[in-house]
């Protein structure tokens, strides 16, 4: 029912299912990609993983993709209008061109009983919203209350005339967004203060991390992927206590890891995969004690180190 929120005919990230199941229903995430397969089975949908070690599993599903089929879209839009629109617990609204539903021309402000609103338009819509009423959804008068955030191919000039501090937020996710120098117009730490996840891909112009990024004590995993014109690393990446991921997948222009990192007692997972240009690791690498992972696909020279020795 959650997937027939989506478009038809598109592939939709297996992150942003696993968001809704995780703070809708309490699912965790091993548990909702499972329940994907399961779909997969039952050809009520498919499963598609469009990274190369698809059979490597290391909770990273930014790679997984699930497409549904007609029927089961069908179904959910269906069963969504069984009752009264105001009522539905779902609510669907597609829109082509600049054609509002006739009731949201009626009235400019409307009320829904919705947990979940899925809005779609083309690329010819222009029209004004209407006011939107959803007590029971996280709006953005509502926006305090929100533990995750996923953004997809959104513009994001500045949040400095939205001050607003997002004390409950858990995880950020950007996808193939323009940011340019928004994160550095606010202080991140005070913003976010509660912050555990960053994940930033597909971020062509990405040269630098904001600024402030390594004052996020809380955060647990750094995942930057696809980010080809990433040239550096901040020292300070080091400050970052209680890091245990830290992705740097596809990040080609990307030369070096910081000496710094060196400090990330708590690291689990480094992942340095296709980083084609980064040819040595710091030389104290063995101080990552708790790493247990380390992903790379090229020969790695460790400068003055004739081997290396982790942790149990």
């Amino acid at each position: 029912m959650d997937i027939g929120l989506f478009p038809e005919d598109r592939r939709i990230p297996a992150t942003a299912l696993v968001d809704i199941l995780k703070e809708m229903h309490e699912v965790k995430e091993d548990n909702a990609i499972a329940n994907f397969y399961e779909l997969h089975e039952w050809n009520l949908a498919s499963v598609v993983v469009t990274r190369k070690d698809a059979d490597e599993v290391d909770d990273y599903y930014s790679e997984h993709f699930v497409t549904q089929h007609d029927m089961l879209r069908e179904l959910a839009i269906h069963q969504s209008r069984q009752v009264p629109e105001e009522q539905r617990e779902r609510l669907i609204v597609e829109i082509t061109g600049s054609n509002l539903p006739d009731r949201w021309n009626e009235q400019k402000e409307q009320h829904f009983n919705a947990c979940l609103l899925a809005i779609s338009t083309d690329e010819s819509f222009s029209s004004e919203w209407c006011d939107i009423q959803l007590p029971k959804a996280k709006l953005l008068d509502y926006v305090t209350n929100l533990t995750r955030i996923r953004l997809e191919r959104i513009s994001i000039p500045s949040l400095k005339e939205t001050p607003v501090i997002l004390k409950k937020l858990q995880k950020l996710s950007l996808f193939m967004c323009k940011i340019g120098q928004a994160f550095n117009s606010i202080k991140i730490s005070e913003a976010f203060p509660n912050l555990e996840e960053i994940n930033i891909d597909y971020f062509d112009k990405l040269l630098e991390l904001p600024d402030g990024l390594s004052d996020l004590f809380k955060l647990k995993k750094l995942s930057i992927t696809h980010c080809y014109n990433l040239s550096a690393l901040p020292e300070e990446i080091g400050d970052l206590v209680n890091l245990e991921v830290l992705r740097l997948r596809f990040c080609i222009d990307l030369e070096k890891t910081p000496d710094s990192i060196c400090k990330l007692s708590k690291l689990l997972l480094l992942d340095i995969s296709e980083c084609f240009r980064i040819r040595n690791l710091p030389e104290n690498i063995g101080q990552l004690r708790n790493l247990k992972k380390l992903k790379q696909e090229r020969l790695l020279e460790i400068a003055g180190v004739a081997s290396i020795s982790f942790g149990p």
